[in-house]
């Protein structure tokens, strides 16, 4: 299939006098697994409705799988998509099945297909044993996982997750995101979220979308190393005195090492170099006497990350 799997050329969608998506403009390549990076109110879910055809937009042009989208009509665009919204909204009187029944049959599955796509997509998801209770009997992360198989059933050719893994436990979204990587390179994926953790090993590409806008559109290890360097977090058995002075004093002069932050028994490493901090920084904080409770590898906050990136990514971005 020529052209990109997803184009977005200057889409705009207005609320009144509110500008929701500001003159947006991307392309997505086949087989991507795309994160759509953001804050609550960015304009994350906005995007994703008005791609698969449920929003309509106030100005600019969709195409999916060079199919052109618009709100209202176009099927043949729609039936190539999957869609995991962030309120699944599931029929509480159906059960597990007949939900997977129904949204197979709607994109187009035949019948002879149709029960061994939704075993596949039921083991996948782990929702075997759950296939023939009724939607309203079932906890939030099996809903969570539901809503995730009904986008998977049909095996679309653009699969958009709107927030996927805030219904699941831990062990679902284990699950869910083995699913998503085996997807690579066979399906397009975009995954929108504000948790950078969702993007991280995961998405090969990322963009970060705040106040309606591109802010970055790129490659998620460069987006990663640019603005969002790893921090280490040490949790010490004592709170300041000259001790801690003196590890914030050391660990200054290190050349792996950033930004040092201690916030009581908490010490805040921002590293520049993280393969020689994984070996140098235990070592240097034990060899000042200051006792270790716990260490773990974080990354910045979002709206941290957000206050460092440029105004606004450039027009005719690529993913």
């Amino acid at each position: 299939m020529d052209g990109p799997a997803i184009s977005i050329q200057g889409l705009t969608k207005r609320f009144g006098k509110s500008t929701a998506l500001d003159a947006l403009d991307l392309e997505v390549a086949h087989g991507a697994c795309l994160g759509i990076l953001g804050p609550a109110g960015s304009g994350k879910s906005t995007l994703l409705r008005v791609v698969c055809g449920l929003a309509r937009a106030s100005g600019g042009a969709v195409t999916v799988a060079g199919e052109r989208v618009r709100a209202g009509d176009g099927l043949a665009a729609r039936r190539q998509l999957g869609y995991v919204p962030q309120e699944p909204g599931l029929p509480e009187w159906m059960t597990a099945r007949e939900v997977l029944a129904f949204l197979a049959d709607l994109s187009g599955v035949e019948g002879p297909d149709m029960t061994p796509r939704i075993d596949d997509t039921a083991r996948q998801l782990v929702l075997a044993d759950v296939l023939d209770r009724r939607v309203e009997d079932l906890p939030a992360p099996v809903r969570g996982r539901l809503g995730i198989a009904q986008a998977l059933v049909a095996d679309p050719y653009v699969l958009l997750l709107d927030e996927p893994f805030h219904w699941l436990d831990p062990e679902a979204r284990v699950a869910a995101r083995a699913l998503l990587d085996r997807l690579r390179g066979r399906r397009t994926v975009v995954l929108a979220t504000h948790r950078l953790a969702d993007v991280e090993g995961l998405c090969d590409q990322v963009a970060v979308l705040d106040e309606g806008r591109f802010r970055f559109v790129g490659e998620t290890r460069h987006f990663l190393e640019a603005y969002a360097p790893p921090v280490f977090v040490l949790e010490l058995q004592a709170t300041g005195g000259l001790a801690i002075e003196g590890v914030v004093a050391r660990l200054g002069r290190e050349p792996w090492a950033g930004e040092v932050k201690v916030i009581g028994t908490t010490l805040r490493v921002a590293v520049r170099d993280e393969a020689r901090a994984a070996r140098e920084l235990l070592p240097a904080v034990i060899g000042t006497g200051v006792a270790i409770a716990g260490v773990r590898r974080a990354r910045p906050a979002l709206d941290a990350i957000l206050a460092g990136l440029p105004p606004a990514a450039k027009r005719g971005a690529s993913a």
